[in-house]
C-alpha cells in the first residue's frame, strides 16, 4: 500500500509539471487594436481586421488578422 501511494504521489507532481509545461505554451492575449470592420454579406455580418498582441512562451508579437463578425440580437457572434 505505501509503495502505491509513493507511486501516486509521485505521478501528482508529475502531473502537476506537466501541466505547468502546457500553460506555458498556451498564448496569452495582451491587446486588440486596430479594429476595422465593414459590413458584408447582409445588414448584421461584418469583416472586420485587427491587430492581436499575444505572449507565448514569455515572448511577445503582434499579429494582424481578419475575422468576420455577426450581430445577432445585439450579440456579437464570431463565425467562420
Amino acid at each position: 500500500m505505501m509503495d502505491d501511494a509513493v507511486a501516486n504521489a509521485g505521478n501528482d507532481e508529475m502531473a502537476k509539471a506537466m501541466s505547468g509545461m502546457m500553460e506555458g505554451m498556451m498564448p496569452t492575449l495582451e491587446k486588440v487594436e486596430n479594429v476595422s470592420c465593414d459590413t458584408t454579406e447582409g445588414d448584421n455580418t461584418y469583416l472586420c481586421t485587427a491587430d492581436v498582441t499575444q505572449t507565448i512562451g514569455g515572448k511577445s508579437r503582434t499579429d494582424s488578422g481578419t475575422f468576420k463578425v455577426n450581430d445577432v440580437n445585439g450579440t456579437w457572434v464570431l463565425t467562420q
